[in-house]
């Protein structure tokens, strides 16, 4: 005999008699991880040139300048997402944003947690300490400020002061 009972995204699977000796096992329906949508009882990952940071919404946000824009989604083995170049994850709004200078901004891992009270995604972390976000001459929120030795050249990239050439 067994029995199945399935509430508040806990299986609980029972097999053989409870008065003799039953097996019971416990599973924990975790909901899909980011870039992914839930369609039914499956995780459905965001196709190319598409994203997503939460699997509550109904669609995949399309990548700002229409270049695929997660070069890794996660897996429940590596809970990350490497956004591309170019981008700042905008974990508040949950959107992308473009960077304001070309070649700017590198490429971005985000790390995703889990709640375990819950069983559910906590909120994206991009913020990394130790990590850099911006190519060497660029800072501050979306790389938009040049470094101090740099300047604002009329091309749009910082360039170095002392550079000769």
């Amino acid at each position: 005999k067994s029995t199945l009972t399935a509430q508040d995204r806990k299986l609980n699977i029972t097999v053989g008699d409870l008065n003799s000796g039953a097996e019971e096992f416990k599973f924990f329906v975790m909901p899909c991880p980011a870039n992914y949508l839930s369609k039914g009882p499956s995780c459905v990952q965001c196709s190319n040139w598409t994203y997503s940071f939460t699997s509550e919404n109904d669609t995949c946000n399309l990548c700002p300048h229409g270049v695929n824009c997660v070069l890794e989604s996660p897996t429940f083995d590596k809970l990350s997402i490497r956004f591309a170049e170019d981008l700042w994850p905008n974990t508040t709004t949950g959107f992308l944003e473009i960077c304001p200078y070309k070649d700017a901004c590198l490429e971005r891992i985000c790390h995703l947690t889990i709640i375990n009270e819950t069983l559910k995604w906590g909120k994206i972390d991009c913020d990394v300490a130790g990590t850099q976000y911006c190519r060497k001459g660029y800072e501050s929120h979306k790389c938009s400020r040049c470094s101090k030795g740099y300047f604002l050249s009329n091309d749009l990239f910082c360039s170095s002061c002392f550079d000769n050439t």
